[in-house]
């Protein structure tokens, strides 16, 4: 989402939000068309981030945010849904990981949730939409709303084979001018401010499979920035 107020450096990145490019490889790689905003990235307000989803006009729409951005998320959705109402709206991000059940009660414009890590579930969650299926009990990490209104959540799986997931993509964030890399996942530490979003287990990447994303960065990022 985009920032309200630029506070801090968090809130005009030089760098791709890790989290989206990793997702959206999981979907591409499944198949499936995807337009990434990054806001903060490129620097659009509210009203450039509204136009530019409404310029692709999404079946789903999905959004991440953390607990200071969730306002602005749901202001979002109920704005674009003004414009499409039949559009399914997805929130993940460590705000509905850590209250599932609070975020869909107050925010009625969000229909469902990816708790925890998203790359396959919302891959498996996009599907079961695509195919009509109004239960979604059978997807890990999805809290979403039972006819009767209730709100129901399935606990999220972590990934433990960190090398099976796809590189995350770096052409969807043409204005980052650093490049992130994520070597593990998980922290061992209790940090009293920290909900552990990934996990108090260390997961960790091989070597090689580190090693041979630096270098499809630097063959495909290194010419156009320097050569």
């Amino acid at each position: 989402p985009p920032s309200k107020k630029v506070a801090e450096k968090i809130d005009a990145p030089s760098y791709q939000h890790i989290g989206l490019a990793y997702l959206i490889s999981s979907v591409e790689k499944s198949g499936y068309p995807v337009k990434v905003i990054d806001a903060k990235l490129d620097r659009l307000g509210f009203s450039e981030t509204l136009k530019e989803i409404g310029n692709y006009a999404p079946d789903i729409l999905g959004i991440t945010a953390k607990t200071h951005e969730v306002n602005i998320a749901a202001e979002i959705a109920q704005n674009y849904k003004r414009i499409n109402p039949r559009v399914k709206v997805v929130l993940g991000g460590v705000h509905i990981t850590a209250l599932p059940e609070d975020t869909l009660t107050r925010y009625q414009q969000i229909d469902m949730g990816i708790i925890g890590e998203g790359e396959l579930s919302f891959v498996d969650l996009i599907k079961a939409i695509e195919n009509g299926v109004k239960d979604y009990s059978s997807i890990p990490g999805v809290a979403f709303r039972l006819v009767d209104s209730s709100i129901k959540h399935t606990p999220s799986k972590r990934i433990e084979d960190l090398d099976s997931l796809p590189f995350p993509s770096w052409r969807h964030f043409k204005n980052a001018t650093i490049y992130s890399l994520m070597a593990t996942r998980g922290c061992p530490f209790s940090c009293v401010f920290c909900m552990q979003a990934l996990g108090k287990t260390v997961r960790k990447r091989s070597c090689e499979n580190i090693i041979e994303e630096i270098e499809r960065v630097i063959k495909e990022k290194l010419p156009e920035r320097f050569f």
